[in-house]
């Protein structure tokens, strides 16, 4: 952890950042309820309701507050969440930013920049090599080196759309009891999936809590849970005001471990045709219509010349390098594409300027080894560290950074052979929300 000496020193003496205190966190509310009008917290009922829950929320061992103060005020804070994420089949350490409120007052005074660079510094002092978050604001954040993630596609199907070839005869409804076997069914999937954060007791027992109207349904088979699916009714759009029968499926989390899990889900959503107008699904899969009898959604939109709208794509959580060395050190058994080549990466940091230097890295067979900066190399390769992020995990490839002008090489005829070192099978997901 760091002390509040390190971070004031690297911040400068105008500002102090420290834990904060259980009597601040009345003032944290308030500054929230300010900073996120949409949530409705300005009652001083729901304002009180919220500083409880943050102070129960301090108390929990993976995550902790802190605050930017000016002159012993709070002016803003921040919520720092250690996850251990899949990172090509490593388990490591990857640090969470979430909760991010700046008092109105104190807006536009770089008040979000010092707790952004705090956070970095705080999970680079821990040695983790990304730092994850969710941004109101992308571009904001990309401009700090956080890079774009995989992207989600939004989905709208009719219940009549899923296959119903599976059996539900496995399936039984979950409850808080079953934490444990969801947090196994979760982590198992995890350990699979690149670029996951693994579950843990204190994030499900937070999930189980903002999820209490939902519908929670596991597969279960000799014992052991297989997959679960948690939904919830919203009232769907309709001409009457007074139509209660009509309404919409949301997803909020699916998991499965083999396709007879998911037929199972598809046959349970298929059958609730008779009141559901529309089943939404969020979701990383890029070839999920394929999955369903039809893709189309809802909106009847077409684009010229014949395409059908099936889904909307949004982005979500963006990636941070925090030490690129520590990167490769990590990765010293990961092959990078079978390709050999001695590479300079001038990985351009403007706000981590600890960074901001070359790095030279051999690849042996796509095995890395990191080299003294003066050691011979083949090529150098000059790229921002926003978009060596998302391309390093693989939520994009280098050929298109390449083509974009946002990734340069020393010789273009090595363009090939870096799309091979950088290329993945799967992009990376990551389904928490913090």
């Amino acid at each position: 952890m760091l002390t509040d000496e390190h971070v004031n020193k690297k911040l400068g003496c105008m500002t102090n950042i420290k834990i904060i205190p259980k009597k601040d966190f009345h003032e944290f509310a308030q500054i929230a309820s300010g900073a996120f009008p949409g949530m409705e917290m300005h009652t001083k009922e729901k304002i009180k309701e919220l500083t409880e829950g943050l102070k129960k929320r301090q108390n929990l061992k993976s995550s902790t507050f802190y605050g930017l103060y000016k002159k012993n005020k709070l002016v803003g804070g921040i919520l720092l969440i250690d996850y251990q994420m899949n990172l090509f089949g490593n388990k490591v350490l990857c640090g969470g930013g979430g909760s991010l409120v700046i008092d109105l007052l104190h807006k536009k005074e770089h008040v979000a920049r010092d707790l952004c660079k705090f956070f970095f510094q705080y999970y680079r002092k821990l040695d983790a090599p990304f730092a994850s978050l969710y941004s109101f604001s992308p571009q904001f954040y990309r401009k700090m080196g956080a890079g774009y993630s995989t992207k989600t596609s939004v989905y709208r199907i009719h219940p009549k759309d899923f296959p119903s070839h599976g059996s539900k005869k496995f399936l039984r409804i979950l409850t808080i009891n079953d934490r444990d076997k969801m947090i196994t069914c979760f982590n198992k999937y995890a350990d699979r999936t690149h670029g996951m954060f693994y579950d843990f007791n204190e994030n499900r027992e937070i999930f189980f809590k903002h999820n209490g109207e939902s519908k929670f349904y596991g597969y279960e088979k000799d014992g052991e849970l297989l997959g679960y699916i948690v939904f919830k009714f919203v009232k769907a759009k309709t001409n009457s005001l007074d139509d209660f029968l009509r309404n919409d499926i949301h997803i909020t989390e699916m998991i499965y471990l083999n396709n007879e899990v998911l037929s199972s889900f598809f046959t349970l959503l298929n059958s609730q045709k008779d009141q559901v107008e529309v089943v939404h699904h969020v979701t990383h899969d890029e070839n999920f219509h394929f999955a369903v009898t039809d893709p189309r959604n809802d909106t009847g939109n077409m684009y010229a010349p014949v395409y059908h709208e099936s889904n909307q794509q949004t982005i979500g959580i963006m990636h941070r390098l925090l030490n690129p060395k520590i990167l490769f050190t990590i990765l010293k058994s990961h092959s990078f594409g079978d390709v050999s080549i001695r590479l300079k990466l001038d990985i351009v940091d403007t706000f981590l300027k600890e960074n901001n230097k070359p790095l030279v890295v051999y690849f042996d067979n796509g095995l890395p080894t990191i080299k003294s900066a003066n050691s011979k190399t083949d090529l150098t390769l000059t790229i921002n560290t926003a978009d060596f992020s998302s391309m390093v995990l693989g939520a994009v490839d280098f050929k298109s950074l390449h083509r974009y002008g946002l990734a340069k090489l020393s010789n273009d005829k090595y363009v090939e052979l870096i799309q091979q070192l950088f290329a993945v099978d799967e992009k990376p997901i990551c389904l928490h929300q913090f």
